[in-house]
């Protein structure tokens, strides 16, 4: 072999994949076209924008904490509370708790599903929109009685009615009351705030124009003075 003769080694073919593997070419590519875009795919759907914690609700949650703090950060005022002079009467009887049957047998079997519904409709919704049995306010109830202390929402509760619908009553009675029967308690708030919501529901008078109270009779004589 000649010496002088350089010696060239071929290189050896560059690895390529197969041809199984290879994608196909897009006609318009082919013909130098231009390219399909790819078709679009779908969105995932889009989770849920209410996010749901399950029977505990935030907002209840920050109502009964103010409620507390409300409470406790005056107590002697708050014991001391008594509604106004002109408070009109309570139109559920504390004694008809046996009527309807059905709320009596409810109340006496889950009091905390009661308690909360009639904490929905004072609250939330007087049509009972988006209420759930087992809610946060039922759990209170359900968790203060478990440790005796049900007569503190109870009596909270009642000095929210008291005060929304102008009704004649006292912290101290309220207290009074939820302790000594509660069953009984809990049937006529319930009931009262029922006929409450239907009847400014039916008039279409604001709460203030419903149980605002009359005019003095010496007032009613001199607005019919004449000359």
């Amino acid at each position: 072999m000649d010496p002088n003769q350089q010696y060239y080694q071929t290189p050896p073919p560059a690895h390529s994949e197969p041809v199984h593997n290879q994608q196909p070419m897009q006609p318009q590519q082919q013909l130098g076209g231009v390219p399909t875009p790819a078709p679009a795919q779908s969105a995932p759907a889009p989770l849920h924008s209410h996010h749901s914690s399950g029977p505990i609700s935030d907002q209840d949650v920050k109502h009964w904490k103010e409620k507390a703090n409300h409470v406790f950060s005056d107590v002697k005022g708050t014991v001391n509370e008594k509604s106004a002079i002109d408070a009109t009467e309570w139109q559920s009887s504390f004694f008809g708790c046996c009527n309807p049957i059905s709320t009596c047998l409810m109340t006496y079997c889950c009091s905390c599903v009661v308690f909360g519904k009639t904490h929905h409709r004072l609250h939330k919704d007087p049509h009972m929109k988006g209420y759930e049995p087992i809610n946060t306010s039922c759990l209170l109830f359900l968790a203060s009685a478990y440790l005796c202390l049900h007569w503190i929402p109870e009596s909270m509760q009642r000095s929210e009615i008291r005060k929304k619908y102008h009704l004649k009553g006292s912290c101290m009675t309220d207290i009074a009351i939820a302790c000594c029967c509660a069953l009984c308690d809990i049937v006529q708030q319930d009931k009262e705030v029922e006929a409450r919501e239907k009847l400014l529901a039916s008039g279409g008078a604001t709460h203030t124009e419903q149980y605002s109270s009359p005019p003095a009779m010496g007032q009613t004589m001199e607005f019919g003075k004449t000359g």
